[in-house]
């Protein structure tokens, strides 16, 4: 783990990239590693290929990604709610499945209770974030999703997020006859110049929507609201700045 520990203090500087691989890693050392991440580093995300014995390792860079995937958690929740459905689909976080010769876990993970109640049964959602650098890795892992579950995974959304920029870029990829992206979304600041989001009901819940359900859509203020909520909570306090309803030192 020292290898990564090292790797994740150079990517919170800027210094390394998202993704460390490992090879020549046996089941016994994965499990020992696994034990060690789920007391130490949570943070961390494993792709396991067994066949080859390899382990990438995806390090969640730190706040700003942590936020985003939990407000836009929020955010889901909410549209679900308005429909009275919020206990029907399951937030299963980073849940390790087994796959074709692989082992993953996503950042957020979203299953039907009643069409796969099982605990080895699939999400149908995944949600996967990093920095902008890691985009090409982020569709590989969304690839892999859909490879790996056979298509049982239905939909996979890819956010990644320049802090410099001040931007999330957001991808959407269906499995159709095979991966494909049908929607990217660019928020600056909190600007998403009127897109919008829309997830298949049906790629959701494995079902057709009954009365008063229908396909969950984010209007451009529920993306512009996500995106200023994950900057405003993430924000850094000027140097001399006192935290709010404390005077700064120049008052004192």
């Amino acid at each position: 783990m020292t290898a990564i520990n090292l790797q994740a203090n150079q990517l919170r500087s800027g210094n390394a990239g998202q993704y460390a691989v490992f090879s020549q890693v046996t089941p016994d050392e994965l499990a020992n590693i696994e034990c060690f991440r789920d007391t130490h580093c949570k943070s961390l995300r494993f792709l396991y290929y067994e066949k080859e014995e390899t382990l990438i390792v995806k390090i969640m860079p730190g706040l700003v990604h942590e936020v985003a995937r939990t407000q836009f958690e929020l955010e889901l929740i909410l549209k679900l709610a308005e429909m009275g459905l919020q206990y029907e689909l399951c937030n299963m976080g980073s849940t390790t499945y087994q796959g074709i010769g692989k082992r993953k876990e996503a950042d957020s993970a979203f299953k039907p209770l009643f069409s796969r109640p099982y605990k080895t049964d699939w999400p149908t959602l995944v949600i996967e974030c990093g920095v902008s650098e890691s985009i090409k890795d982020l569709r590989r892992d969304s690839n892999s999703w859909f490879t790996n579950s056979a298509a049982q995974v239905k939909t996979a959304l890819l956010f990644s997020i320049s802090e410099n920029k001040r931007k999330i870029h957001i991808e959407q990829w269906e499995m159709r006859k095979e991966a494909k992206c049908i929607q990217t979304i660019d928020i600056l600041e909190a600007d998403a110049a009127g897109a919008y989001l829309q997830l298949s009901f049906e790629h959701l819940f494995l079902r057709k929507p009954g009365k008063d359900e229908m396909d969950l859509i984010f209007t451009t203020q529920d993306l512009e609201r996500f995106a200023a909520n994950v900057w405003r909570s993430s924000a850094s306090r000027l140097p001399g700045e006192a935290p709010t309803g404390l005077p700064s030192r120049n008052q004192i």
